[in-house]
């Protein structure tokens, strides 16, 4: 996982959709779903629920959001 990718999760956890979070982020809606889902498969997990409108977070997604803020405000201190 890298900053880029943590940053696309905070985006699509705000936005709610991966079209406004990939407009938000400046970047096409096919490579941000591609960052995504290798951040999903790097981590062996999940961490939306597509099935859901607006998109949800699974526990292991609430997990990353927690931290992953953390670590950002962190790395944005810097």
């Amino acid at each position: 996982m890298d900053l880029r990718q943590l940053r696309y999760f905070i985006a699509l956890n705000e936005h709610r959709s991966f079209v406004r979070a990939a407009d938000a982020m400046g970047i096409t809606q096919p490579a941000f779903s591609r960052s995504i889902q290798g951040l999903e498969q790097e981590l062996g997990c999940e961490l939306f629920r597509r099935n859901s409108r607006p998109l949800e977070l699974t526990p292991e997604g609430k997990v990353l959001y927690e931290r992953g803020s953390a670590l950002l405000a962190m790395a944005q201190g810097m």
